[in-house]
């Protein structure tokens, strides 16, 4: 979508909830929260990674219920969609969201393999194969 001239926001999901929720910069928080609303493209990373706060859970029904039908949404998870509800403190709220998120969903990739992230830098030991400094 970048290569094609999209207007895109690649973002962590954690990250972008505690920016929104961020208080000591109010202005920037409205200046994200308009950006993630119009942009063609929100790719939200690492969604249901944890639990989310009912703080948290407002910003992303805000968004979910913004830019339904209207603009496209990637999630990136590593849990399968059946336990993304267990992250929601409320389950009517995340009911609402998962709704909105995945309502026009076009298709659902699920990927199996290992994780290059594992792997380490070609060069120089892995820190999950050859732990530094461990007896």
């Amino acid at each position: 979508m970048c290569r094609r001239g999209f207007d895109v926001v690649f973002r962590k999901t954690h990250s972008l909830l505690g920016e929104l929720l961020d208080r000591t910069y109010p202005r920037h928080a409205k200046r994200l929260l308009n950006r993630c609303l119009k942009v063609e493209l929100l790719i939200l990373d690492d969604f249901a990674f944890r639990a989310l706060d009912n703080k948290e859970a407002e910003p992303l029904y805000s968004l979910a219920e913004e830019r339904v039908g209207r603009a496209s949404t990637i999630l990136t998870s590593n849990r399968p969609p059946q336990d993304w509800y267990a992250i929601f403190p409320d389950p009517v709220m995340g009911s609402a969201i998962l709704d909105r998120l995945v309502s026009g969903a076009v298709k659902l990739i699920v990927t199996k393999g290992r994780s290059y992230r594992r792997e380490g830098p070609s060069d120089g030991p892995s820190l999950l194969t050859d732990p530094i400094g461990v007896e």
